[in-house]
């Protein structure tokens, strides 16, 4: 009997992964390239150094901007962007020409060098040897 009751209650919460929309092909969230198909999203997370609390208000209103800019000029999609005071949470759908450490790279690099241009106070506190974000390994 638990066991049924068990079963019953995972179909009940089972996901539903797209439901069918008129109009709207199931295959439409795939890319498309010569020979494949394909879905390339990725949950990407990374941190400013140290975990310093450097990205609330206008310097995190920036970074929000820029990562949508940056992420468009590489022909990716955004799907979800976090800012938090410490980290930063990116969902973001890119083609199969767009490796993932590529994009990183792009994305780390172009934002950290927008965020010290726009506030300079920021590169003249003591804990910034030069670096705004976190290493990370892939």
């Amino acid at each position: 009997m638990w066991d049924f009751a068990r079963s019953m209650l995972m179909l009940k919460t089972a996901p539903v992964c797209y439901p069918q929309i008129k109009g709207v092909n199931s295959m439409s969230r795939y890319e498309s390239a010569s020979h494949v198909f394909c879905c390339c999203q990725y949950h990407l997370v990374w941190t400013a150094k140290y975990r310093y609390k450097t990205l609330k208000g206008n310097p995190g209103k920036e970074l929000y901007r820029s990562i949508y800019i940056y992420c468009h000029m590489k022909k990716c999609t955004v799907a979800e962007l976090n800012v938090q005071i410490a980290h930063v949470h990116l969902v973001v759908r890119s083609p199969l020409s767009v490796s993932v450490s590529e994009l990183m790279g792009f994305v780390k690099g172009r934002t950290a060098i927008r965020v010290f241009a726009k506030f300079p106070y920021l590169r003249k506190q003591k804990q910034w040897d030069n670096p705004f974000w976190q290493r990370i390994t892939l």
